[in-house]
This record gives C-alpha cells, structure tokens and sequence, in this order.
C-alpha cells in the first residue's frame, strides 16, 4: 500500500559496512541524532540489514525508539514496529539472520583468501616490496630483496626506520 509520506532527506552510507564493530556510518549517526531530537517520527528503509546489521546496533537503535516513538515503512518487506513487543521480537530476528549471514560471508572469504595464499596467489592490494605480481603470483624480485637485506642489516646495526627510509628516498626506492 502506498503511504503518502513526503520524503523530506536521503540519508545514506554507501560503501560502509554496516557489520563491521569498528567502522563508523555518518549517515547513520546523523539518523540517530536526529530521531533524538524529534526531526524524524517516520523512516523508509530498503530492507531491515540496511539498517542494521548487528544484533547490538539494532538494540541501540531499540532504546533510541522507545524513547522517540518513530514509524518504519519498508520498501522490500513488511513494516518493522520497534514500538511493539511482537515487532521489536521480529526485528531481533531479521537482525540475527542478518548478523549470522555477514558473519557467514566474512569465513567464507577468508577462507578463499587462505587458499589463494597458500597456493602462492596474491588477493590485492599494493605490491610488497620485494616482490612483482605475474600470472596472479608473487614472485621475488632479487635486487628488491637485496634492499630488503641491507635494510634488514642497518636495523639490527643500530640504525633508525627514519634513517633508512630518508636514505631510500634520496636513492629514489
């Protein structure tokens, strides 16, 4: 059914992970806040894990409504009633679901980046020194290692990270 509500803001976070504890999503913050303050009494989400991903978060995002009653409209499933005992039990449900799938992802891919390592692979980022990526693997390069060990030598001589890579910089490596 169609709601008719005016959708005042868009606020959103893309490219962040809502499942990881440590990264921090603005956009959400900024809903939150806002909840508090009173600017927000009615939100469309896309689906629950959009949201929230983690069973905490979700808890959090609990008390927040149960102090400033907000409706939640969403676009992909039934309505979400964090007001309600049943809809805050549904919600803790969607959010173990979710929580349990995120986690389920991150062992499987670091399950795949274990066995591209240990087959000599490479999974990305910037080349190491001391090594090139050819046919999707690393091999060494000697005269990046050589620097490697001169490096390695002038450390245990005593001499400082700072030193070296002042050196390295003159030398233009």
């Amino acid at each position: 059914p169609q709601l008719r509500w005016d959708v005042v803001r868009v606020l959103s976070d893309n490219n962040v992970s809502a499942s990881k504890k440590s990264v921090r999503r603005p956009a959400y913050e900024q809903l939150l806040a806002d909840i508090e303050s009173g600017l927000v009494r009615r939100l469309i989400i896309d689906k629950p894990d959009r949201l929230w991903r983690r069973n905490a978060e979700l808890e959090h995002l609990i008390d927040v409504i149960e102090k400033h009653p907000v409706e939640i409209a969403v676009v992909k499933s039934g309505d979400i009633d964090l007001n309600s005992t049943n809809g805050r039990m549904v919600a803790r449900i969607l959010g173990a679901t979710a929580q349990g799938e995120a986690e389920t992802i991150r062992d499987r891919i670091k399950r795949k980046m274990a066995e591209i390592m240990e087959k000599g692979g490479w999974k990305g980022g910037m080349r190491p020194l001391g090594w090139e990526l050819k046919g999707g693997r690393l091999v060494l390069v000697p005269a990046e290692v050589k620097i490697l060990v001169e490096a390695k030598d002038r450390v245990l001589a005593g001499e400082s990270l700072r030193a070296i890579c002042i050196d390295w910089e003159r030398r233009g490596i």
